[in-house]
């Protein structure tokens, strides 16, 4: 996955040298479908890994558990939608 900083140096590559920026954007679209399969999919094992607190089981280890695991899903949520919107900043430079 790229971070950040890669994200900004193959931005200024791109800017540079016309045909990489295209290729950037194609590896930045990739990137951002796997990273949202990936959340996609923690949704699911959310929902099953949960499912017996669902009935009214008081377990508080695994309340835990899920508030967390619920907070790191929105904060990949948050970073994902600043990613997509930077990649189409990026795009809209090459068309």
């Amino acid at each position: 996955m790229m971070t950040i900083f890669a994200l900004k140096e193959s931005e200024d590559i791109g800017l540079e040298l016309g045909t990489l920026g295209i290729s950037f954007v194609n590896d930045a679209f990739t990137e951002l479908l796997e990273c949202r399969s990936f959340l996609q999919h923690s949704y699911a094992h959310a929902y099953f890994r949960f499912a017996s607190l669902l009935g009214g089981e008081n377990d508080s280890n695994r309340e835990i558990e899920k508030l967390s695991l619920e907070h790191w899903q929105s904060k990949l949520e948050m970073i994902l939608e600043q990613l997509s919107n930077a990649v189409v900043r990026s795009q809209s430079l090459y068309k």
